[in-house]
């Protein structure tokens, strides 16, 4: 929802994935070429890109520095909620939605096992992600204030990219509106530390 949103300011330029594998990237460029070629051929106060933490290399983490990126760095403090939207994705080869109409519901089976190796790579994946942008300006969002208090979420990332607060909508929305637990087939089964616990970040 951020980037999509932060897309929309007429003095942002905020990219997708950009070194995602399924982004259409012409093979023969290197990193600064391609971003050259898609986000320096267009003027704003701001330009920048989504990267996730495992698509940051050597060579993309010299480009940052070399070119003084700013970094937004989400999180969430729910990890359940996360590790399920996550399942569902992965269930219905869909990850972001773009219109009105909320994901059709699906069940997903939680086993505390695979939740806890994945908070355990998500934490690693979190921290791949601090050490790509070390040194640079930086800035954390929850997702969970974003979605509780929009407006004043986005003027602090709007003031860190240093242009005029406006205010934004996303073209990209929460995928899950109904409860958790109606999306997880086992929810009477997880125990407490699972279900009830937010499993939040330092």
């Amino acid at each position: 929802m951020i980037q999509s949103a932060l897309n929309t300011h007429p003095q942002i330029i905020c990219e997708e994935e950009l070194f995602h594998q399924n982004y259409d990237r012409n093979p023969n460029q290197n990193a600064r070429e391609h971003v050259d070629a898609v986000l320096f051929n267009r003027t704003a106060e701001a330009i920048g890109f989504k990267l996730q933490g495992y698509q940051a290399t050597d060579e993309i983490n010299a480009l940052l520095r070399d070119d003084n990126y700013r970094a937004i760095l989400p999180y969430r403090r729910n990890r359940l909620e996360q590790f399920v939207s996550a399942l569902v994705a992965i269930e219905l080869n869909r990850w972001v939605r773009r219109d009105e109409d909320e994901f059709p519901l699906v069940k997903v089976r939680v086993e505390p096992s695979a939740f806890w190796e994945w908070v355990k790579w998500n934490e690693d994946h979190e921290a791949g992600a601090r050490r790509a942008v070390e040194g640079l300006p930086t800035i954390s969002v929850f997702y969970e204030d974003v979605v509780a208090d929009w407006d004043n979420q986005l003027n602090r990332l709007q003031t860190f990219l240093g242009v005029e607060p406006v205010q934004l909508k996303p073209t990209t929305l929460k995928a899950r509106t109904r409860p958790l637990k109606d999306w997880v087939e086992n929810w009477d089964e997880l125990p407490y530390i699972v279900r009830e616990v937010p499993h939040a970040i330092p």
